[in-house]
């Protein structure tokens, strides 16, 4: 799994943190040292193929931190909360395509033609939207498409997640989360004026605190977002909305995106790293 991340996105540190937060839930030593070889062997042959360059290229003319420091923890508050919604929405979906009086097989393709009617409407909710993220990160988005693609996007996956189809759930929350961060960026610069907003920033921070929110893996979120857009000036941001929106799951969500299927199931899925074994003398 975390080969195949880096392979995909070239972020080998956060691919080793998401088997540590999501997978292994053990950090130690003999738990990552065969994933950290995976990862470099995946990432030596991403370099030796030609694919060397950022998957998520920004480009900062002016950037501030001060008083703006505050509205991005807002605005990764708000990612919380909303992926909470949207976590919660999926499986409310789910069970209402149980409710239908026709066999499972059929659900895949009622989400389909959901799918499909959405991608006739706008068609950058098809595929996996990587430039819908790019273009949101560098403020080439405008408001109202902006909008529109948050919420169509939003729409066409959670049916398609809920109808039993694999769509996939980093590149969809990556995407909620720089489109709505465009969004908030819109809004903040119109309340505050002054206080020298970035939207790409907003972004940045909305789409990786929307996974940290979705899925808990807060390290992994940070990480991720400084790796793939190779944007070391961000870290202050990220590392403050992360912080808010991991809060807000802790409030309002019992189980992430990741383990509520396992959950219903029956299984239990820890929340926490494993304890160090302490000796008995």
């Amino acid at each position: 799994a975390a080969a195949g991340m880096t392979a995909i996105f070239g972020t080998p540190l956060s691919a080793i943190l998401l088997t540590i937060e999501l997978l292994l839930f053990e950090f130690s030593t003999k738990s990552f040292i065969p994933v950290a070889i995976a990862v470099s062997t995946a990432h030596a042959l991403r370099y030796v193929t030609g694919h060397d360059e950022v998957i998520f290229a920004i480009e900062f003319s002016k950037f501030f931190i001060g008083e703006n420091m505050l509205f991005y923890f807002i605005c990764g508050a708000i990612a919380g909360l909303l992926s909470c919604f949207i976590s919660k929405s999926i499986f409310i979906i789910e069970d209402l395509f149980e409710k239908i009086p026709v066999h499972w097989m059929w659900w895949p393709a009622l989400g389909g033609i959901v799918v499909g009617a959405i991608g006739l409407l706008d068609e950058r909710t098809l595929g996996v939207g990587y430039f819908n993220i790019t273009n949101a990160l560098n403020n080439n988005v405008v408001l109202s498409s902006a909008i529109s693609l948050f919420f169509l996007k939003f729409i066409s996956w959670a049916f398609s997640l809920g109808s039993g189809t694999s769509g996939g759930t980093l590149a969809p929350i990556l995407t909620l989360g720089s489109t709505l961060g465009v969004i908030l960026g819109a809004v903040g610069n119109d309340l505050f004026p002054t206080h020298n907003i970035s939207p790409g920033i907003c972004a940045l921070v909305c789409m990786a605190s929307m996974f940290a929110g979705a899925t808990r893996a807060i390290l992994t979120s940070i990480v991720f977002a400084l790796e793939a857009t190779n944007t070391p000036i961000g870290i202050a941001p990220l590392i403050s909305g992360c912080s808010a929106s991991y809060l807000m799951s802790l409030f309002f969500l019992k189980e992430t995106i990741m383990t509520e299927k396992i959950a219903r199931r029956g299984g239990h899925v820890p929340s926490e790293y494993y304890p160090v074994k302490k000796s008995s003398t």
